[in-house]
């Protein structure tokens, strides 16, 4: 195992402190986390985002590839 799998708060202190954006969903495309970062480039607060769907958060041309996107994990395909 890693230091990162044994140590949550290790893991939870990169995840927040990453450069770049991490949005995480669950089965029912409802956002469970997001990093700082992420709700800073959306213009949120990440409280504002947990709970919902992404689509109010994402432009209107990216709707229908997250859709698919969704779709195609409901079917065990990674993306």
């Amino acid at each position: 195992m890693s230091a990162v799998e044994h140590s949550p708060e290790l893991y939870r202190a990169i995840v927040e402190t990453a450069g770049e954006g991490i949005w995480v969903f669950d089965a029912n495309e409802r956002t469970t986390f997001v990093n700082p970062r992420l709700a800073e480039l959306l213009g949120y607060e990440a409280e504002e985002i947990v709970g919902q769907m992404p689509y109010p958060f994402i432009a209107e041309e990216w709707i229908e590839l997250a859709g698919a996107e969704f779709e195609r994990l409901r079917q065990g395909v990674p993306v």
